[in-house]
């Protein structure tokens, strides 16, 4: 694999003693390509008198998005939710 996104299919062929083999094949996918966040809610230095729910958009161009959590320390984090499959949603409150 040479760093980018990129399918292989890998195959391995076993023989014993006797002649008799069998094969095996594989396809892998290498996933080098990192997901694209978007924050709809909240805004960016807009005030708020009460935190909204936040939301936004989710892209992956490989394998597809495996979580998506939110943190105010980035020490303690919690789940999002992924409201369809490239919507979520979190209540930052």
């Amino acid at each position: 694999m040479n760093g980018k996104d990129e399918q292989c299919t890998y195959s391995l062929k076993l023989t014993d003693k006797a002649g008799n083999t069998t094969t095996y094949s594989a396809t892998v996918i290498d996933d080098t390509t990192a997901p694209e966040l978007g924050i709809d809610v909240p805004v960016q230095n807009m005030a708020y008198g009460t935190m909204p729910p936040a939301n936004g958009t989710v892209t992956d161009a490989g394998i597809g998005i495996a979580e998506i959590k939110w943190s105010s320390n980035n020490v303690d984090w919690s789940d999002a939710t992924m409201t369809t499959a490239t919507n979520w949603s979190a209540n930052l409150g």
